[in-house]
């Protein structure tokens, strides 16, 4: 599962099943609409709002809390300190779901390599084929 705002980014081989921040019958942000629109015809949008809720800033750590309890492992591509990434990834750890963290983000982000030393269910990929394999082993 990827959340809307991510999708661009996954892995054109994963399967693509975001979770939106906002009721189903709204597009956040607007330009995503193609998106979902492709999304839609092969996947599924999933909201657990109700129609008509804009989006706000409580709605995105929930839909976080959702996507980490439906997924089967958090792919981290990319995450700033304080994001809804970060919060979808917390949220998969306590909930013992592997977080996939894409290697080069290491390099990049000082709190990956922390996690990356502390945590037993954080696991480095470098590929897609890396990510299938773990993230539906467990």
């Amino acid at each position: 599962m990827f959340e809307a705002d991510a999708a661009p980014a996954a892995p054109a081989a994963l399967p693509q099943n975001p979770d939106v921040g906002t009721g189903i019958d709204v597009v956040f942000p607007p330009e995503n609409r193609q998106l979902i629109e492709r999304i839609v015809r092969s996947g599924a949008v999933v909201s657990q709002f109700p129609p008509g809720l804009r989006p706000s800033k409580t709605s995105f750590p929930v839909r976080n809390a959702v996507v980490a309890g439906l997924s089967s492992a958090s792919v981290i591509i990319e995450a700033e300190e304080l994001s809804g990434t970060r919060i979808e990834m917390d949220y998969s750890l306590e909930f013992d779901r592997p977080v996939l963290l894409w290697a080069p983000v290491l390099g990049s982000r000082p709190w990956a390599r922390s996690l990356a030393a502390a945590e037993d269910n954080v696991h480095l990929v470098c590929s897609a084929s890396e990510i299938r394999e773990l993230a539906f082993q467990h």
